[in-house]
């Protein structure tokens, strides 16, 4: 049962899906670590990025640390084809968390970027692309060029 989270088809459009979703969000992660800021170390700028996705989204601080380590370890294994299925689906509950408390969609923000509102953080497209993107990657595997696809007991075709 195990491996068959592993079965992966030969499918280069999920490798594609697969290394944009984890090429787009890896960056995210790595600013939360303090990768960006020359200011703050890294246990400083973590602190306050998972203070910061905790009080944005109400909920507890070790909460925004899972999200830091879905953003960061999830991104690498996403790009690499390890675990493809669970990376995914981490990050794209992570990604509905967002869009629902952060990207405008609980206040029927949604698709609203264009508009120029000072404050507002209606960039709820971004997080749905990436949810609709993780779905891909859940579903399929981890496709083509993937560590799952060496893994797998049987490769599909």
């Amino acid at each position: 049962m195990f491996k068959a989270l592993f079965r992966t088809p030969r499918d280069f459009a999920i490798l594609w899906v697969r290394l944009a979703l984890g090429a787009s969000l890896l960056p995210h992660g790595l600013e939360k670590l303090g990768v960006f800021d020359e200011d703050k170390g890294i246990g400083e700028a973590m602190s306050d990025a998972a203070a910061f996705m905790a009080q944005a989204t109400g909920t507890p601080e070790w909460a925004g640390y899972l999200g830091i380590a879905a953003e960061v370890l999830g991104s690498i294994a996403l790009i690499l084809g390890f675990f493809g299925r669970f990376c995914a689906l981490s990050i794209g509950a992570l990604m509905a968390v967002a869009a629902w408390k952060v990207g405008g969609l609980e206040a029927g923000e949604v698709l609203t970027w264009w508009r120029d509102t000072p404050g507002a953080t209606t960039y709820g497209s971004y997080h749905l692309l990436a949810v609709g993107a993780a779905l891909a990657i859940v579903v399929r595997g981890s496709g083509a060029l993937s560590i799952d696809r060496r893994i797998a007991p049987r490769p599909m075709p």
